[in-house]
């Protein structure tokens, strides 16, 4: 409703405000009803990298590091820093996380209201509300990392309806340097909403009141959103890596890039169906006429629309224009990393959508602005349905078992999903498992340096050393200098007791990344083979500093442990870790070994069938277990499990040695 409908009802102003207030409150109410599966979720993806093993969060310096280094993944300083705070609140609990999100997107939503209200377009409170039940919205509430989308949104919209108040003469310089502080703080949290002063130039055209003067008010808007959108473009190239093969699009295809998109995101909002984490990248192909029909019909609706607006007013020109104005950082023109999956992602267009939902809700008021009762019913209708998309739509981001399995349903060809279940995989222990999806991701796109990387260590940990050193260097020949795959290497190579380029990989790894987790660890295991147990616990004990969850690195200390003779102690880091992920096999073989070491075998008998029923294809458990039979007198069960560990890894030459022992045992 407008205004000035509010106004011919509502004579009392107090009674008009506290309409406001309650249609602010049953939105609120709304959204956290509608994303009760998202808050309870945890953390997915690159979650850890933001967030739970950000060594800045862990840190009362880091938030300094936050805003004067350039160690963060991202220079999204005001992101990272409400993370710092939050994380001093509930820790790596996803919980608090999540709920934050869902409260800024539903104050986000209120704003969008109020903004829609002061440029008297009809429906604002109905377009408010579908932006807030929006299922497209879905990843940036309930993906934590995405806290950059929605806190950005909330600085945009709020300089936005500042800047509204400065052009209608309320406290004029007041609200112009409140309006551009806030529009800093938003490029501070994600320069995606540079787009800003565009937007507020079409709100102005759209009522007529755009001049020169107003132009140049912008101009230190333009200024520094250019300023920051350029550091952002040499970020994603030089920090987070977007370049190489992979982001290479000629400018023929980058013409059709754009439109396609457009195309793509407009689609998805009026019909959010099979909504997924990661689409089917685009084939680009100038020489296939069809393609040439999306900037054609772009182009097409533009020039209609703008010849139109003397009959249906200038507003769907204008939401048209914010719509592709606010996408055009992410539809191709610059290359930004997510490209190397997707050209295409639902977070991209947050902002973005509220254009084209004013629009709709704008021609739909005013349709039936003679049966309110009707408008009321068609709202509420859709507002159900989106709110029973958004319910559903959570439930993905559960897990990460369950958001790439989700993935995989629409889009069988994203390798980047069987990349990421392998990890999963391979967290737990399950090496065998993990082999299978990463061989399936590089056979969809053999390019990705990860999945050699990831094939390789998983190779190093099945001692197939042979496969793994083939894949590490491939890797390495995809993206040189990468500093875990030499940890890696470093490893592999200590394994096959290549002692000295071992040191100097792993050496070399911990110079490049300090603040790795995982190099620390994987370098500690490289220490670990060359019998230097000391110094192995060091670089554990460093690993767990950084991220004080990193299970692998805790059971690690304790392998350590035991090769200072100090089993006790290594029992208590191989249960802590078993504490943290009771999934994680490698931890329950530790274990085993350990107790088998201290006299107590059926407990260790015990953590062995534990490991087996977590990961089927643990070698060195049966062997174990074998080993176990045999010092129990059982030279027919020990003869079997030696065979079932051969069967998994026929080159395990203990397996082989004890078989051999064991099979004169039953001749005699």
């Amino acid at each position: 409703m407008s205004n000035d409908f509010l106004s011919r009802i509502f004579t009392d102003k107090e009674c008009a405000m506290r309409i406001l207030l309650v249609s602010a409150l049953i939105l609120v109410a709304l959204t956290f009803i509608a994303y009760i599966p998202a808050v309870s979720s945890g953390f997915i993806w690159d979650d850890d990298a933001h967030v739970f093993a950000n060594p800045h969060l862990f840190e009362e310096a880091g938030l300094w590091r936050i805003w004067f280094t350039g160690e963060s993944q991202q220079y999204y300083p005001l992101v990272y820093s409400s993370f710092w705070l939050e994380w001093r609140l509930w820790g790596a609990n996803p919980l608090g996380y999540h709920l934050v999100n869902v409260a800024i997107h539903s104050v986000n939503a209120i704003l969008v209201a109020l903004v829609l209200l002061r440029l008297r377009v009809p429906g604002a409170w109905a377009a408010a509300l579908i932006f807030a039940l929006h299922p497209v919205n879905v990843e940036s509430v309930a993906w934590v990392s995405e806290r950059k989308n929605v806190l950005s949104g909330f600085f945009y919209l709020a300089s936005f309806l500042s800047f509204l108040n400065f052009e209608d003469g309320k406290g004029r310089v007041k609200w112009y340097f409140f309006a551009f502080l806030l529009f800093l703080s938003a490029l501070l949290s994600k320069t995606v909403t540079c787009s800003l002063p565009a937007a507020v130039m079409i709100a102005a055209w759209m009522r007529s009141r755009l001049d020169w003067k107003y132009a140049l008010r912008l101009i230190p808007f333009f200024a520094t959103g250019l300023v920051m959108g350029l550091v952002t473009v040499w970020w994603e190239v030089n920090q987070v890596g977007a370049k190489g093969g992979e982001w290479a699009i000629t400018s023929f295809e980058r013409m059709l890039l754009p439109a396609r998109s457009l195309w793509f995101y407009a689609g998805k909002l009026f019909l959010p169906y099979k909504l997924t984490f990661i689409y089917p990248r685009f084939e680009l192909d100038p020489a296939e006429l069809w393609q040439w029909l999306f900037p054609v019909a772009l182009i097409a609706v533009f020039i209609s629309l703008w010849f139109l607006r003397g009959r249906i007013t200038r507003g769907p020109v204008a939401a048209v224009a914010f719509f592709s104005v606010t996408l055009f950082p992410a539809i191709g023109f610059f290359d930004v990393y997510p490209f190397r999956y997707s050209f295409v992602a639902d977070h991209f267009q947050y902002l973005a959508s509220i254009g084209l939902i004013a629009l709709a809700c704008g021609v739909a008021a005013a349709f039936l602005k003679e049966s309110r009762v009707l408008a009321v019913g068609i709202v509420a209708v859709v507002c159900i349905i989106f709110g029973i998309l958004t319910w559903q739509q959570g439930h993905i981001y559960k897990d990460e078992d369950t958001l790439w399995r989700a993935v995989l349903q629409n889009n069988p060809s994203a390798w980047i999903a069987h990349n990421n279940l392998g990890e999963a995989a391979n967290s737990d222990g399950r090496v065998t498992e993990a082999l299978e999806y990463y061989e399936k991701a590089v056979e969809i796109w053999p390019y990705a340096y990860e999945l050699h990387h990831n094939l390789g260590s998983s190779y190093l940990k099945t001692g197939d050393f042979k496969k793994g050193e083939t894949h590490l260097r491939k890797a390495l020949s995809l993206r040189p200098g990468l500093a875990e795959t030499k940890a890696e290497l470093s490893l592999l190579l200590s394994e096959t007791g290549r002692f000295k380029e071992a040191f100097s990989e792993g050496s070399t790894a911990i110079y490049m990344s300090p603040e790795s987790a995982e190099i620390h660890n994987s370098f500690g295991m490289t220490l670990v083979n060359m019998g230097r147990f000391e110094e192995a616990k060091g670089e554990f004990t460093e690993a767990v500093r950084l991220r004080a969850t990193f299970v692998e690195a805790i059971n690690n200390t304790g392998v350590a442990l035991s090769g200072l003779g100090r089993d006790r102690e290594a029992l208590t880091y191989f249960k802590r870790a078993i504490e943290i992920n009771p999934r994680y096999a490698e931890a329950y073989y530790n274990a085993g070994v350990t107790l088998g070491m201290t006299g107590k075998p059926n407990e260790a008998m015990d953590h062995y069938m534990e490991t087996l029923r977590l990961d089927p294809a643990h070698f060195k458990a049966q062997s174990s277990i074998g080993n176990l039979h045999f010092m129990n007198g059982n030279f027919t069960g020990a003869a079997e499990s030696y065979r079932k560990a051969l069967e998994i890894n026929p080159g395990f030459t203990d397996a082989k040695r004890n078989l051999l022992i064991v099979l004169k045992k039953l001749e005699e």
